[in-house]
């Protein structure tokens, strides 16, 4: 018997789209810190805050943060990029999409 042909055979080998990966919060990352170390909810939103805010100040002053098991976070700036030439405006250069003066 001839294998089956037309969309029904093709819809049957469609690959399978990956399930959307889960956000995880800092709300999230306090309660499972809360839950591991017996702690109260409100001390590890504040340890976690704390945390973040730490590696944030150290990346706002130019400095890479080294994480074991994660890797190493860096802030980069990036020049302007030139663009194609348009018909109407010529070559035009797109502007980094972080500004500047983010310390």
């Amino acid at each position: 018997m001839p294998a089956a042909r037309g969309k029904a055979a093709a819809m049957a080998k469609a690959p399978v789209k990956p399930a959307a990966p889960v956000t995880v919060t800092l709300k999230h990352l306090s309660a499972g810190l809360a839950g591991r170390h017996g702690m109260e909810k409100k001390q590890a939103d504040a340890v976690v805050a704390d945390v973040f805010e730490i590696v944030v100040g150290h990346l706002k002053s130019g400095e890479r943060v080294r994480i074991g098991g994660l890797g190493i976070l860096e802030v980069k700036d990036h020049p302007a990029r030139m663009g194609g030439v348009s018909r109407w405006v010529g070559r035009r250069s797109f502007t980094s999409r972080r500004p500047q003066n983010h310390a």
